[in-house]
């Protein structure tokens, strides 16, 4: 039989899984984890158990929200499948509500432009951050996150601007925009 005993909610997270076998008697007892086999078709990676620890299920990259018996659980002895159940999976995985791009720098200029320079030190590059929340209230940095792009608007042009990393901006020399 199976049991929801975890609340998945966020990429990364993770689970221990576990099986019991119950025999027509009543009587039951823990199955070892090597003679265990999960599968699911949801938003989660598996990682295989040992005698010495228990099968693993992380919510993957991307997850979205499921609900429902999407966990199959399979006990083989010696070579043959004798007991297969299907487990509750719930990926409570919370709606984006917004999305916030913000620059750690006010202003920036020309690496060329003598404002740049000590005293005056107008920066010439700038981090930006992009947080998303959720519905839930939660919060998350996807600034270098792969589903996130940030760009040089078209119009301004690698003459203005450059990505400089997944998430730097930096101004270009001779750079009048």
């Amino acid at each position: 039989s199976a049991r929801l005993a975890q609340e998945l909610n966020a990429e990364g997270q993770t689970a221990d899984l576990y099986g019991w076998a119950e025999y027509s008697d009543g009587a039951r007892r823990a199955v070892s984890p090597a003679a265990l086999t999960f599968s699911s078709d949801a938003g989660v990676d598996l990682t295989a158990g040992s005698a010495s620890r228990p099968w693993q299920l992380e919510v993957a990259f991307g997850a979205s929200f499921a609900c429902g018996y999407l966990l199959r659980a399979e006990w083989t002895v010696c070579g043959a499948v004798v007991a297969r159940d299907d487990a509750p999976l719930f990926l409570d995985m919370p709606q984006p509500e917004s999305v916030t791009a913000r620059s750690n720098r006010d202003r920036l200029t020309s690496p060329d432009d003598p404002a740049s320079q000590f005293p005056v030190s107008v920066a010439t590059t700038a981090r930006i951050t992009v947080t998303v929340r959720f519905i839930t209230g939660a919060t998350t940095d996807f600034s270098t996150d792969e589903r996130t792009t940030i760009a040089v608007a078209a119009a301004s042009g690698p003459s203005c601007a450059t990505m400089r990393s997944t998430n730097v901006v930096a101004i270009a020399a001779g750079a009048e925009c």
